[in-house]
């Protein structure tokens, strides 16, 4: 099982990104929000942008860690994101957050990573990779490098 960091300042800050741009977000859009922007950001540059475990429970993939007050802080600290982070969150913003909560429950209940998890276990990141081929050089250099039992065990920013 890949594994990876988890990186609680980034967790932070991402939710009050995403709720800073799009004002009304509900803890289960926020929940699906991040799983999406964790996934493009490992398929895409080899990492999560928090580093947080994701688990399959009923209503679909949910952070290891607790999200609480989803308001943002003034001023928003952005400094923990990287620009990747930022354009991802973005990207995750533009596509999905004007959805409604149950459409995002399931378009996440349609991911691999979900529907190929035992319900109230922990998803393996390994199955982010399922269905995308295009990510597949992504996978290969990371268990090259870093070996893959610790491939997201790596800070590389």
């Amino acid at each position: 099982m890949m594994r990876s960091v988890f990186k609680p300042r980034k967790f932070a800050s991402a939710i009050a990104y995403m709720v800073q741009q799009r004002t009304g977000l509900t803890m289960e859009q926020i929940c699906c929000l991040l799983f999406f922007a964790d996934k493009r950001h490992l398929l895409s540059y080899g990492r999560t942008i928090t580093g947080v475990r994701y688990y399959a429970l009923e209503h679909g993939p949910a952070p290891s860690h607790c999200i609480g007050n989803a308001e943002p802080k003034s001023p928003l600290d952005l400094k923990p994101l990287s620009k990747s982070d930022l354009k991802v969150l973005n990207e995750i913003v533009s596509t999905y957050a004007d959805l409604p909560a149950r459409k995002l429950e399931q378009l996440t209940q349609e991911e691999p990573a979900w529907t190929q998890t035992p319900q109230d276990e922990q998803i393996d990141f390994d199955l982010f990779f399922a269905g995308h081929p295009e990510a597949g050089l992504v996978k290969s250099i990371l268990q090259e490098e870093y070996g893959w039992r610790d491939t997201l065990n790596v800070n590389h920013e």
